[in-house]
């Protein structure tokens, strides 16, 4: 059977809610067809579920009107189908005779009233009216809960985004403060060493408070300090044996490797294992299973010196060994060309007091006058 064509009435600029009534008596559908101007809805017919449900499946229906009992099966199934098409639809129920059991499974289906067929016109009107306002509050409070769920998905998106940001801006943070931790770190120890340096007097004090510092803060290690002599020639300046003792044999054979390997490298950083393939056989002789750390000392792009330690793989160089020796080198290099030059002016100063006494003397040794 075709739908029924109803007259239809808007109360607001919303669309009139659609009322399904599925009865094989054409009389039920003619009553709420009347009322349907009241009602506010448009009413649609069926004579079966089959019909119903093609219906339904054409265009949404927001209210239903079902008898239990109708020839191709129980009206209560059309029920489920339209709570899964329109959540906030609403269904009443007819029947000649209901029971207990029809009640509590058109209830547990999702019904919100049962009618008995008998009802006259007022009470089905009253009813119906109810049931449509159900329907309208339902929709308005379905609406709510769809904003409040896109409130929410956006509040989440965009908690996620500051959330972004946050963690970003903490591992920024995070970052910095520690890059100003290591600057610091480094400023300490430079500053330690500088304070270190501070009374030597002369050079060979300046050589014995450097070693002292290292051996302080990196640990016993045997130590040598080759100093520049010449054009690309360096020499031995200090050694301090920690538990190698130092020979011209030794000596000579790591100013040809080790320092040599240094000044092309500007440090060196080598475990036992990393020695024995990186060293020659002739240091090897004295440095096997020695862990070694090397570093140049360069002053106004020049390097002045070469500090060298070396001491038993089982107690191997850290890198932050390796980084406090590279911080302090700079600064041993520009207190040795200082302490270099002051011995230079000295030894020059004494050289011309010297020279001076001679001249005075002159007559003593009946030689002409230097003038």
């Amino acid at each position: 059977m075709a739908p029924t064509k109803s007259t239809t009435k808007n109360s607001s600029k919303t669309k009139s809610p659609a009322l399904l009534v599925v009865d094989t008596a054409p009389s039920l559908a003619a009553t709420v067809n009347a009322l349907a101007t009241d009602l506010e809805c448009r009413v649609l017919q069926a004579s079966s579920i089959s019909e119903a449900r093609a219906i339904m499946a054409r265009e949404p229906v927001e209210i239903l009107l079902t008898e239990t009992s109708l020839p191709d099966g129980d009206g209560l199934s059309l029920v489920s189908q339209l709570r899964k098409q329109c959540a906030s639809a609403t269904a009443l129920i007819t029947s000649d005779a209901p029971t207990v059991q029809e009640l509590i499974s058109a209830m547990r289906e999702g019904a919100v009233d049962f009618l008995p067929k008998t009802a006259g016109k007022q009470q089905l009107t009253q009813r119906l009216k109810i049931a449509v306002e159900q329907h309208h509050q339902a929709a308005r409070n379905e609406k709510r809960l769809d904003r409040l769920s896109g409130t929410v998905k956006r509040l989440n998106e965009s908690r996620k985004v500051v959330g972004k940001k946050i963690d970003l801006l903490c591992n920024d943070l995070v970052q910095a403060y520690s890059e100003l931790s290591r600057q610091m770190d480094c400023v300490r120890i430079q500053e330690d060493f500088r304070k270190s340096l501070g009374d030597a007097r002369d050079l060979e004090q300046l050589l014995c408070h450097t070693m002292d510092w290292i051996m302080r803060r990196l640990g016993y290690s045997n130590i040598a300090i080759w100093m520049v002599a010449g054009e690309s020639e360096f020499e031995l300046g200090a050694y301090v044996k920690y538990t190698i003792e130092s020979n011209p044999q030794f000596i000579e054979a790591m100013k040809k490797g080790l320092v040599a390997q240094t000044l092309r490298h500007s440090h060196v950083h080598l475990s036992g294992a990393e020695a024995r393939n990186h060293l020659s056989l002739e240091e090897m002789t004295w440095l096997a299973g020695q862990a070694v750390l090397t570093e140049t000392c360069m002053y106004l792009g020049e390097t002045l010196a070469v500090i060298t330690l070396f001491r038993d793989e089982a107690s191997p160089f850290t890198a932050e060994d390796a980084a406090g020796l590279r911080l302090i080198a700079p600064l041993f290099a520009t207190a040795l060309s200082s302490a270099t030059h002051k011995s230079q002016s000295q030894a020059e100063n004494e050289e011309f007091h010297d020279q001076s006494r001679d001249n005075d003397d002159w007559w003593k040794t009946g030689s002409a006058p230097p003038f």
